[in-house]
């Protein structure tokens, strides 16, 4: 006989799994391109992805207008004739920038094995980025697709947080009798409902 308490109980985990796993992946899609973004940046390629943190790239940005890296013609209108920094100033600022990203991908690597709290970690730091994007950024047609990027990762963290709770609230293992078809006193119907791994 077919063990259904013992299929939901596996689908459910699956299903948690799964959204943990997405959680993650949607994380490390945001150190990734955070860090193509910060490279083109500094390269002066006029090209930017989303699915990026915003902090890292305003301050890598500041840095490169301070320091004068940016093409000349740039610097027109009201930043004619300013006066630029010494370079080690852009390399400082560069270097919190690529901290900040590195601290996403710890995140994103010690949330394996379902240590939710780097989760939380990521998704706390991230809140913080897209406030400071709204704080610096005027709400535009503009940046609204930036804005609803950072929402998505927020919205998916946030999946993954409550997946890995709902999951480690599963059920125990325990046996489960089932009747045997052809029952027999030498044989003893049963079925194991598995239980994943805890913290």
């Amino acid at each position: 006989m077919e063990n259904t308490y013992g299929k939901v109980h596996q689908s459910q985990h699956i299903l948690y799994e799964s959204k943990y796993t997405t959680a993650r992946m949607n994380l490390l899609l945001v150190v990734a391109f955070t860090a193509i973004n910060l490279i083109l940046l500094v390269t002066n390629a006029d090209v930017y992805f989303l699915f990026s943190a915003s902090v890292p790239y305003y301050i890598t940005g500041m840095g490169m207008l301070l320091c004068g890296r940016f093409p000349a013609e740039y610097y027109t209108g009201e930043l004619a004739g300013m006066s630029f920094l010494d370079n080690s100033v852009f390399y400082l600022l560069l270097a919190i920038s690529c901290i900040l990203t590195l601290l996403y991908l710890l995140a994103w690597f010690l949330s394996s094995k379902h240590r939710v709290g780097w989760l939380i970690f990521a998704l706390v730091f991230f809140s913080i980025d897209t406030a400071g994007m709204l704080f610096i950024e005027d709400i535009s047609l503009s940046s609204i697709v930036d804005i609803l990027f950072h929402g998505w990762v927020i919205y998916y963290l946030c999946l993954g947080i409550r997946a890995h709770y709902k999951r480690i609230n599963l059920p125990p293992e325990e046996k489960i009798t089932v009747p045997c078809e052809n029952p027999s006193p030498e044989t003893e119907c049963s079925a194991e409902a598995s239980e994943p791994d805890g913290e």
